[in-house]
């Protein structure tokens, strides 16, 4: 074992009491927990169960608000309940991702009923509603272009732009 010097950094293989061959240890609060990656057909169909609950919401608030122009005529008003659809369509489903995967149940109700939960990246804990919103807001910006899709496909995590930057995944139960 050699002299230190003021200013060396450690070397693993200085530490006189790990294990021969052992790996350095790595920086706190950057180890990375191996968690089960789902398969595609898995998540395809959480995603199905997914639009078809956020999309049915979706019809019947543009069903009552035709039913409410229709009776009113047009007007001012008419133009509210148009705008208040358009901001329902595209905020419903940011919501409903939000608050559902945000929160202790980790998981929509497509992702429940296929047996996954999205968790934080490194740690595999619980989100919280601050990388949710993040993590449905990009996903819901995206999701109009099926390219990014491939993404998720192709990554050896299975995640998708949304999930890297809001540091996500989606994992099995």
């Amino acid at each position: 074992m050699q002299l230190k010097q003021k200013g060396d950094i450690p070397r693993p293989e200085d530490n006189p009491y790990a294990a021969p061959g052992a790996a350095p240890p790595s920086p706190a609060g950057h180890e990375e927990v191996a968690l089960p990656v789902p398969g595609n057909g898995v998540r395809f169909v959480a995603f199905v169960i997914d639009i078809v609950i956020v999309y049915a919401v979706v019809l019947v608030l543009a069903f009552g608000i035709g039913v409410l122009k229709e009776l009113m005529g047009a007007g001012d008003l008419s133009d509210l309940l148009d705008g208040i659809y358009l901001v329902s369509a595209v905020g419903l489903p940011i919501a409903y991702h939000t608050l559902l995967e945000g929160s202790a149940l980790q998981a929509s109700v497509g992702k429940l009923a296929m047996g996954l939960r999205v968790v934080h990246d490194q740690t595999g804990e619980r989100l919280g509603y601050g990388r949710s919103f993040l993590r449905a807001l990009v996903r819901g910006m995206l999701s109009f272009g099926w390219i990014f899709w491939l993404v998720v496909l192709l990554s050896k995590k299975r995640q998708g732009l949304w999930d890297m930057l809001a540091k996500s995944r989606v994992v099995q139960r």
